[in-house]
């Protein structure tokens, strides 16, 4: 199967976070991912040549070279995703209250390396605002219940293999994990009688593909399944992630994995039932 330009799918993050809905069933707001990353007003300029300079300071503690260059590039990744114009090249400058310190210079090619292509509108100087994910469609999940853990996680691992196939374009089958017994009560340690089961698809990025292209489709088409998908994992954290839940179902996340820091790529989807009768 081919996979669709990606031009389409980065468009299409853009359109479905620009439009909010107030009854509750469309693009819910997320957080800044400026406040969410712990800076309160980061300081932004433009100069000659699309150069862009970003200074943050932040109350977490960036203590060792480690936290620092980890934090900075979180910096770079939300400027890279939501400023509008276009960018040629970035200087990131980061600190923290004990006055802990780092700086550094990115080229476009080494941005568009480490985060993927820009997303569509930003180069154009058209602002996006980060939501938590698309209006869900009305899909086969559109209130879907599971009567059972069995046929919850039947259903979760069709849907994975339909992603697997649609997404990657690849045939997989799910590997499903053990079972775990659920709790209730005052203290949340008396089991109740429920279980939920995970499993798992581990589907291959296309050669040369960054990870969020195939990610953005996946929000798409998890949408258009009638799931509610949460997409501020492109914005917050270091590294992206997609979740998703199919109420009276279960919940899937799809993330990219990074053993050792270094991408293998790979994709990793992974669903787990709610807590239901055998």
């Amino acid at each position: 199967m081919t996979l669709l330009p990606r031009s389409a799918f980065l468009v299409a993050l853009v359109v479905t976070s620009a439009a909010g809905c107030g009854d509750g069933s469309g693009p819910v707001e997320q957080d800044d991912p400026w406040s969410a990353a712990g800076v309160d007003k980061p300081r932004v300029s433009e100069g000659g040549g699309g150069s862009l300079t970003v200074s943050a300071r932040t109350d977490l503690p960036l203590e060792d070279d480690k936290n620092q260059v980890g934090f900075g590039e979180r910096i770079a990744k939300i400027a890279w995703r939501t400023h509008p114009g276009r960018v040629m090249s970035m200087r990131v400058a980061i600190s923290d209250e004990s006055g802990h310190s780092n700086a550094r210079s990115w080229r476009r090619t080494d941005l568009e390396s480490a985060f993927g292509p820009r997303l569509g509108g930003l180069d154009e100087g058209r602002g996006i605002r980060p939501t938590r994910g698309p209006k869900p469609g009305k899909g086969p999940f559109s209130g879907k219940k599971a009567r059972n853990m069995r046929e919850g996680s039947a259903t979760l691992a069709g849907l994975l293999r339909t992603t697997g196939k649609q997404v990657f374009g690849v045939d997989g089958t799910p590997v499903e994990g053990e079972q775990t017994e659920c709790a209730g009560g005052l203290l949340d340690n008396e089991p109740n009688g429920k279980h939920r089961v995970s499993s798992t698809l581990e589907p291959q990025i296309p050669g040369g593909t960054h990870e969020i292209v195939p990610l953005i489709r996946l929000a798409s088409y998890w949408s258009g399944q009638g799931l509610r998908v949460d997409t501020s994992g492109l914005f917050d954290g270091n590294d992206d992630t997609v979740r998703a839940t199919a109420r009276d179902v279960g919940r899937l996340t799809a993330s990219a994995e990074h053993p050792g820091g270094h991408r293998n790529g790979r994709m990793q989807l992974f669903a787990e039932t709610d807590c239901l009768k055998p």
